[in-house]
């Protein structure tokens, strides 16, 4: 444990000759890098596979995360995410993290024909789909 948090402190930037402390995020192009982001997503992957049998799918790289959303109406899959959104605020609370609404983005796909999208919020945020 002393090691990997060696990793995390008295960390400091310098830029034009100022320097700063660093107390958030993970160093980046180091070894430890991989691991320590497997360290705070697998709750969030524990939390999306709890959601499966629902009819969710999670997939995540570095600082993206997709999820894949399937239900046989739109106030299904409205209600479904609701629950998802309220685990996914859950977990980055708990991990000191927080979604940026601007660079989130909703896609709809329906099975057939034309059908009425769902509304896609963040807490208040209504994401465009």
């Amino acid at each position: 444990w002393r090691v990997i948090r060696s990793f995390l402190e008295d960390r400091t930037i310098e830029v034009n000759g100022t320097e700063w402390s660093m107390e958030k995020g993970c160093p980046q192009g180091s070894s430890l890098g991989p691991t320590l982001w497997l360290m705070v997503m697998e709750e969030w992957f524990v939390r999306m596979r709890e959601l499966e049998l629902d009819g969710v799918r999670s997939q995540a790289y570095a600082h993206d995360q997709i999820l894949v959303l399937s239900g046989t109406s739109v106030r299904r899959i409205a209600r479904l995410w609701e629950r998802v959104w309220r685990e996914c605020e859950i977990w980055a609370g708990e991990c000191k993290l927080k979604y940026n609404e601007r660079k989130t983005e909703a896609m709809f796909v329906p099975a057939r024909g034309r059908i009425r999208k769902p509304v896609v919020r963040l807490g208040e945020v209504r994401v465009e789909t």
